[in-house]
């Protein structure tokens, strides 16, 4: 029996953000400085149409883009001086719990910018004793709460009061060992014999005792054939007018919900009335497009260098329509873009997606899971 009234319910909020303009060298910053905002990704999809191969510009990119998992770590390793000055001070390091859910189980990440981020249940809280702040998820019952620290602080030196009484509390038996996704990449060094290799993060936590374990990252590759694409416009409401026949271009929406649909290989073709996806604007037909899917821990970096090859792609490639690509934020990171706490609520949505164009056409599109807590 159907529970009465459900199809009645709200659908879940999600808040989304997204800008056009030119594919210039401002707005080339802005979306750099945006994806260095958001630091735990996870997966990366990749739209190249009319192309059968990777191409030679980004295959080394998706080389070497291994992490490790360490298994029962106590949260007391992260906050000793041998691993901070190594390896936050220097380089930038990426840390996430593992097989932890963000709504009802302690979590923790630690960002390239050395910051711990600990999102924490209310009896784990009151327990450990040092301060933080109630989760804005949990205002009214309290629930939850989070607690920031600054790695790189000079009041966390091993010799404080503050470091004794944090150290005190990591150690707690309520906070237990974790499971921790890491990377690290390594400073860079002008001189190739002085550059440090990004294994030695696995090589301190092994020499240390515990068990790590290389994680290759999982790459897909698949094509599709015979594909009618929505074009990239200007402006969503704008008109394009081919062959005499006007028709709009694809809103934000309708542009990311097809290429979330291919990547997924969803079938496109209007056959079952459930599963039809129908778009009435302008569309070019391609014969086939590539579709890359990467599923790891990548960095920033890595993401900015995939983001300014593939705009160096289509510029190159003008009979190409547009490129996409679509990251992935991890579902249960304690923090989203710019430091903001994140909490998988109803969804979980922690992601974005640049799309660019051989005619210096560029759409960046941002979503987030709503703050709000379910009634």
């Amino acid at each position: 029996m159907f529970a009465p009234n459900v199809w009645s319910f709200d659908s879940p909020n999600t808040q989304i953000a997204y800008k056009y303009s030119e594919s210039n060298e401002k707005h080339e910053k802005q979306i750099c400085k945006r994806i260095h905002s958001h630091p735990f990704n996870r997966v990366i999809s990749i739209i190249l149409p009319d192309t059968k191969a990777v191409p030679e510009a980004i295959l080394p990119l998706l080389r070497d883009t291994d992490h490790y998992h360490i298994s029962a770590v106590p949260l007391t390793e992260f906050i000793k001086k041998p691993f901070i000055e190594a390896f936050v001070k220097q380089g930038q390091f990426y840390g996430l719990s593992v097989d932890t859910r963000i709504d009802v189980d302690n979590c923790f990440g630690i960002t390239p910018e050395g910051i711990f981020y600990l999102s924490i249940t209310k009896d784990t809280y009151h327990r450990l004793g040092i301060q933080g702040k109630p989760s804005p998820f949990a205002k009214i019952h309290r629930n939850r709460y989070s607690i920031e620290i600054n790695l790189k602080s000079a009041e966390l030196a091993t010799t404080t009061k503050q470091y004794a009484r944090l150290q005190n509390a990591l150690s707690n038996e309520t906070l237990g060992t974790f499971t921790v996704r890491i990377a690290w990449e390594a400073p860079r060094e002008k001189d190739v014999k002085k550059a440090i290799c990004p294994s030695s993060i696995a090589k301190y936590f092994s020499d240390s005792g515990y068990d790590v374990e290389l994680k290759q990252t999982e790459c897909k590759t698949k094509l599709e054939y015979g594909l009618k694409m929505p074009t990239l416009g200007p402006e969503s409401d704008d008109l394009v007018v081919i062959n005499g026949q006007s028709n709009f271009y694809a809103t934000p929406h309708e542009l990311v919900e097809y290429a979330g649909m291919l990547a997924l290989s969803c079938n496109l073709e209007p056959t079952e009335y459930l599963n039809t996806w129908s778009f009435s604007g302008h569309t070019v037909e391609v014969g086939s497009a590539l579709i890359i899917r990467l599923k790891g821990l990548f960095s920033c970096n890595l993401v900015k260098m995939i983001f300014k090859k593939l705009r160096d792609y289509a510029n190159q490639n003008v009979e190409i329509p547009w490129i996409s690509l679509y990251v992935h934020g991890d579902p249960n990171s304690p923090v989203s873009f710019g430091g903001i706490e994140h909490s998988f609520t109803t969804n979980g949505d922690n992601s974005y997606a640049v799309f660019v164009s051989s005619n210096n056409k560029c759409l960046y599109y941002e979503f987030l899971s709503s703050n709000k807590a379910l009634k």
